[in-house]
Parts: C-alpha cells; sequence; structure tokens
C-alpha cells in the first residue's frame, strides 16, 4: 500500500472485496471507517463498534483489519474522537489470536506457532499476501 493511499485515505485503491471477515466481504470495511471518521459521536461509535466485531471476532483477526491499521492509525491521529478506542483496536488487530494468553509472552507474539495451520474467515489458509501493485 503506498503512502499517498494511507496518507489520502483512498480506500478505493485496496481491493477490500477479495478478502473476508467472519460476516462476508470486507467490502463493508471502507464504509465503516468514513463513519467512524466523519460521523458524529454517536454514529461514529456505532460503525467503530461493527468495525471491531467484524476485524476482530471473537479472539481472531482477518485480512480486512490489517488492511486497515494504516487508515486507523491515520484517522485516530487525524480526529480525537475515540482516539484511545481506535488504537485499541489496532492492538487488537495486530496480534495473533490470544484466547485468553495475557501474558508477556502471549501478547508479544506476532506468529502463529510452528506447525499450526491457521484459516480465514473465507475457508482459504491464511497464507494471503498483497503488495498492492498490478503485477501482483
Amino acid at each position: 500500500m503506498t503512502t499517498e493511499v494511507k496518507d489520502g485515505l483512498r480506500y478505493d485503491a485496496v481491493p477490500w472485496a477479495r478478502f473476508h471477515h467472519c460476516f462476508g466481504s470486507g467490502s463493508d470495511v471502507p464504509t465503516l471507517l468514513e463513519d467512524i471518521r466523519l460521523g458524529d459521536d454517536e454514529a461514529s461509535g456505532r460503525a467503530l463498534g461493527t468495525l471491531w466485531n467484524r476485524v476482530c471476532h471473537q479472539g481472531g483477526t482477518s485480512a480486512p483489519g490489517a488492511l486497515a491499521v494504516p487508515f486507523l492509525i491515520r484517522i485516530a491521529l487525524a480526529y480525537s474522537r475515540h482516539r484511545a478506542d481506535l488504537l485499541l483496536l489496532v492492538g487488537a488487530v495486530a496480534r495473533r489470536p490470544h484466547f485468553g494468553d495475557g501474558s508477556r509472552t502471549g501478547l508479544l507474539r506476532a506468529g502463529d506457532l510452528a506447525g499450526s495451520v491457521r484459516i480465514e474467515p473465507s475457508g482459504h489458509p491464511g497464507t494471503w499476501y498483497w503488495c498492492g501493485e498490478p503485477q501482483c
């Protein structure tokens, strides 16, 4: 993802529909991000709760959450509304599913345990990669 895409909040430059959360296609994520950024306190909070449930559901994270992180950071920095909650979501999406492991080792673990298999909500192996370039 280029700096121009991230800094310009160019959600349209990300192929959201190619990545799924446990409720379906990630194509709803850009609207939620924009509602968080531009909505009043109530609408913004509701959109944040919905986004959290979509990308960080029941201890697991999904690919659209990883793609949303650069936008979440920029929204948190530019807009004081819900800043702490936005950064908490960034942290939750950035770490592997913890399923109750709140130890220092568990919090610092960034990858899956050796030999474990990870399946995305779409049913595909969790080894996706998107570089954002046409040749990929």
